[in-house]
């Protein structure tokens, strides 16, 4: 409780309420997340990765109660502070979002390959060749024997970290990550493929 608060639901009592959007898509989920060193004594630590960040512009709050619904719209300004380019903001939340995509797949791939090991529908073999040991962030990246196609724990710590390093400034991502990111993105593709053409029909 001293770092981690729970989530407190909007109170449905008479009355005014606040909600705070931390202007961020929904994060995607890992089962082994990182949590941001930035933080203060009493407050909630950040996880890590975060969702997207979300782009200056138009959006619309519902809040549905008794089977009504209300909506109003906002409007998401840049911080004036900041000098980036809409352009390079894209950039950035384009290749964040197709990172957090591919991160769902991976996990709920993931949990149908062991699903379907404990069913007896695939071997252990190729459960430990697709899932993969988990790997944390920060570990060093590591493919199969003979450098063959890592499975996807492999590429879910992979995909997670890259979020992790393209969120952490507001601008476009460098070569270096946008190249990691296609790599890493076309790993799972494949493994996508394989698990695709070895799952129980």
């Amino acid at each position: 409780m001293y770092w981690f608060k729970p989530e407190v639901p909007l109170s449905t009592a008479a009355g005014m309420h606040r909600f705070v959007w931390d202007v961020r898509y929904s994060a995607p989920p890992v089962a082994q997340p990182g949590y941001s060193m930035f933080t203060v004594a009493g407050g909630d630590v950040p996880r890590e990765p975060s969702g997207p960040q979300a782009l200056p512009g138009g959006y619309q709050v519902r809040l549905t109660v008794d089977g009504k619904t209300y909506t109003q719209p906002f409007k998401l300004t840049m911080d004036p502070r900041v000098k980036t380019t809409p352009q390079d903001l894209e950039k950035q939340f384009s290749l964040e979002l197709k990172l957090a995509q591919t991160l769902r797949q991976a996990n709920q791939a993931v949990e149908d390959i062991h699903a379907a090991a404990q069913a007896g529908k695939i071997s252990a073999d190729e459960e430990k060749k697709l899932a993969g040991a988990r790997r944390g962030r920060g570990e060093p990246d590591s493919q199969g024997p003979g450098g063959q196609q890592p499975a996807f724990a492999q590429v879910i710590g992979n995909l997670a970290q890259l979020m992790v390093t393209i969120d952490s400034a507001d601008t476009a991502p460098t070569t270096q990550a946008s190249q990691a990111a296609e790599k890493t993105l076309a790993q799972a593709q494949a493994l996508f493929k394989q698990w695709e053409a070895l799952k129980p029909k």
